[in-house]
């Protein structure tokens, strides 16, 4: 190979390094005319130790539960103590909570709770949790209860009242005492239902079913239970349960169709 022309390429090869230098010191140049000086950026993770948490205060399930709408400021005190916070809202004055909730494997999640108040501010309107997910957790830490199923009560309406009529005899009320104090130990509601046998005309026997519902209905409210607890109706001659052959009203009759003149009352729990 020639001499002169080897030199040559060692030349540019030994250059090359410098001529990029150069080029990106030119290109650094252009971004920052200035030579402005620029410290490198550091993050520091911050200590997330217990003070560092979002706290919340733990209250039994069952005082959270007993937050619903009626109640007044003071009871939401009594049950969730003072709020964080207050505030007023679109619907009203809002309280607001930090609640801890237990969750699985023993740990647990601050939930925030609103307690909005009517436009008086005296009572509560609605509660509310901010996360579903607290939601969730509330509807697990509830009591799992099975709904309660209506009660039947059949009382014979001869032994209730006289035959062909629609006032309580001594006996009667003395029954309906006892139903009387059930209901006013409990939320429940009565549903009172009267029927008769099949003597007579359709139109009589529904009067008459109807007359002696509403007269237990009225024994029962003059022994201290709310009227709209109550419903009555009247089935007339339309639910016999025994059949008896004959048409002409005898003793024997009577007493046999005596299953079919009755009074049924249903006794239902109230959520």
């Amino acid at each position: 190979m020639n001499k002169k022309l080897l030199t040559s390429m060692l030349a540019v090869a030994l250059l090359a390094p410098f001529a990029s230098h150069a080029q990106s010191r030119s290109s650094a140049a252009d971004i920052n005319p200035h030579g402005l000086e620029y410290s490198d950026v550091t993050m520091e993770i911050p200590d997330y130790d217990e003070p560092f948490q979002r706290d919340g205060r733990r209250v039994p399930t069952a005082q959270i539960l007993s937050v619903k709408p009626g109640i007044n400021e003071g009871q939401v005190r009594d049950l969730l103590g003072a709020p964080l916070s207050t505030g007023n809202g679109e619907r009203g004055a809002e309280w607001n909570y930090n609640l801890k909730l237990d969750v699985a494997d023993e740990d647990f999640i601050v939930c925030q709770y609103k307690v909005v108040f009517e436009a008086d501010g005296a009572t509560v309107r609605e509660t509310s949790w901010r996360r579903y997910q607290c939601r969730l957790a509330m509807a697990a830490l509830a009591p799992q209860t099975t709904p309660a199923t209506p009660e039947r009560i059949d009382l014979s309406g001869d032994f209730l009242f006289d035959f062909d009529k629609d006032l309580l005899s001594v006996e009667g009320m003395q029954v309906l005492d006892g139903i009387a104090a059930r209901l006013v130990g409990n939320n429940s509601k009565a549903d009172i239902v009267g029927h008769t046998d099949r003597l007579g005309s359709a139109a009589y026997n529904q009067r008459l079913s109807e007359q002696r519902a509403q007269a237990v209905a009225a024994y029962l409210v003059d022994r201290g239970i709310a009227v709209d607890r109550i419903t009555t109706s009247g089935r007339g001659l339309a639910e016999q349960v025994k059949q008896c052959e004959g048409e002409r009203s005898t003793p024997e009759l009577r007493a046999c169709l005596k299953p079919n003149r009755r009074v049924a009352i249903t006794i239902t729990p109230i959520d």
